[in-house]
């Protein structure tokens, strides 16, 4: 975990500015912030002056606590402890998902950007940060590790991941940007319905 922490938070905050600069214009904008674990993205996010309504959404009820302890109870955040494929489906202008489309099987992968593609507004943003284990050798020995202790302490399952690029075309989602560490190992994307 070590070895990837300061590439991780990189790769959370590449896009945060242009996210904030497309809801510039959009009054008092909804976020989905999905699966952020520890709230790093979250804190960072709450830097922003803007007037958010933010989702912050994972399914562990102790990564919550963690995160609302590090958010210090902003009142722009409501917590919801659930999944978000199966949550009361809302409209947002933003859903951010770091690290987490690598804990899905295919099946469920398609479910969970099927959940994203209906709740984002028409020209809204979608930020995916993650592993590319077929990116190279090294980058799948990595990533092994990292599905490793995700799984003896979360209970994610072992899958094999690369880049979400076709599942999100088939939604018709359109990359304006991209960011690589590792040689492609940990990646970072922003996309616009």
């Amino acid at each position: 975990m070590l070895v990837f922490s300061s590439t991780l938070q990189k790769a959370r905050l590449s896009y945060l500015e242009a996210l904030l600069q497309s809801l510039i214009e959009v009054e008092c904008p909804s976020i989905a912030v999905v699966g952020d674990g520890d709230g790093r993205f979250l804190v960072e996010l709450l830097k922003s002056e803007q007037d958010f309504k933010i989702d912050y959404i994972d399914c562990s009820p102790g990564m919550l606590r963690v995160a609302q302890k590090r958010a210090a109870h902003d009142s722009r955040v409501i917590w919801r402890c659930e999944k978000f494929e199966r949550g009361s489906q809302k409209s947002y202008d933003a859903i951010v998902c770091h690290f987490v489309l690598d804990g899905f099987g295919c099946e469920h992968r398609m479910s969970f950007v099927g959940a994203i593609s209906a709740s984002l507004n028409p020209n809204g943003i979608l930020l995916v940060s993650d592993f590319d284990s077929r990116a190279h050798r090294k980058a799948a020995a990595l990533v092994v590790c990292m599905q490793w202790f995700f799984h003896a302490f979360a209970g994610v399952p072992f899958v094999e991941f690369s880049k979400p690029d076709e599942i999100l075309i088939e939604h018709e989602m359109t990359k304006i940007g991209e960011n690589e560490w590792w040689k492609g190992a940990i990646f970072s994307q922003i996309w616009k319905m």
